[in-house]
């Protein structure tokens, strides 16, 4: 991606009440405010529209996005020629419950790999770990994208590792499976006199220095040197890592 200064500037959106049938909509006029900058306010001075402030990584809330306002956001963004990282805690639908069910994930991948200029290979390694889960779990996802040097909408998902106290419950589509896939993403500048940055897209209590599932150490601390993988099984994580190329 384009970069005229060596910061990496990260922004938060965090609304005021939890309100799931609401988050959609901020969601989308979130975007929609730096996709069609022509529409904001005036600034003081009267001196014309005001851009929105530029930004390497924009941050929206654990399960906030439904799934149907993500694929209405990625085909408008799909359309620009520049974007830095989107970061999003997805849900089904509006409704309650966040947690998807395997079904629900695969209908949800279908749906990205035809948003238009996305890079159908950046899921090929979610769909891998996908298709040895247990068809009875629920996962809390999140989704990371972006748009690269070359102009194509770069997408990641990714499950939540580290089940919060809430997501704890007798109920089976209550209660978060815990996902054993790591996720890095090297951002790579087009001037190559700026520096790389690798980021790991986390979920909430991902951070935080929980015991998991497979008593392996928090997400955080499961980071390897570049070539090096991890088997995907209940004990170890798969490692993976997209956006390889500059973006």
């Amino acid at each position: 991606m384009p970069r005229g200064r060596r910061t990496f500037v990260a922004r938060v959106v965090e609304p005021a009440v939890y309100d799931p049938y609401t988050h959609g909509r901020i969601f989308e006029e979130v975007l929609n405010h730096i996709i069609n900058p022509e529409i904001t306010e005036i600034d003081d001075l009267g001196r014309g529209p005001r851009r929105p402030e530029e930004f390497d990584l924009l941050i929206f809330p654990e399960a906030f996005a439904p799934a149907p306002s993500l694929l209405v956001v990625l085909d408008a963004i799909s359309r620009l020629q520049e974007l830095g990282c989107v970061h999003v805690g997805l849900r089904p639908s509006a409704a309650k419950k966040h947690l998807f069910s395997v079904p629900q994930i695969e209908e949800l991948v279908t749906s990205l790999k035809s948003v238009p200029r996305s890079v159908a290979e950046d899921l090929e390694a979610f769909e891998s770990w996908l298709a040895v889960q247990d068809p009875s779990h629920r996962f809390n996802l999140g989704c990371l994208f972006a748009i690269d040097r070359e102009h194509r909408l770069r997408i990641c998902l990714h499950p939540k590792m580290v089940r919060s106290n809430l997501e704890h419950s007798a109920i089976p589509d209550e209660h978060m499976d815990q996902g054993n896939l790591v996720t890095l993403v090297t951002l790579l500048p087009s001037d190559r006199t700026m520096l790389s940055q690798t980021i790991q897209p986390l979920i909430c209590s991902d951070a935080l220095d929980l015991r998991t599932d497979g008593k392996t150490p928090p997400p955080d601390r499961r980071r390897q040197s570049k070539g090096e993988r991890l088997r995907s099984d209940a004990r170890s994580p798969l490692l993976v890592e997209l956006f390889g190329s500059e973006a």
